[in-house]
């Protein structure tokens, strides 16, 4: 959490899931598709930041929106404690 007083922000991260980043990029036009290194390598390097405590990172791609809500708020509750 970082601290710009008087406000508190925290980053958190809503990502996709792995395969939902690929089906997704398979889905496009050659031109501008990805090749999967480079998507493994973003992808990892997103779910490393929440390793290095950088942001929350919540996978949601099977979440509905009230789960994911919840999720956040879960996240923002432990970090005022």
């Amino acid at each position: 959490m970082l601290l710009l007083s008087p406000i508190e922000i925290s980053l958190i991260v809503l990502i996709p899931s792995r395969k939902e980043v690929s089906d997704r990029n398979a889905s496009r036009a050659d031109d501008l598709r990805l090749r999967e290194t480079t998507l493994r390598s973003i992808y990892d390097d997103m779910c490393g930041s929440y390793e290095n405590k950088v942001a929350e990172i919540i996978v949601n791609s099977n979440l509905t929106v009230a789960q994911t809500v919840s999720e956040i708020d879960q996240i923002l509750k432990s970090q005022s404690n």
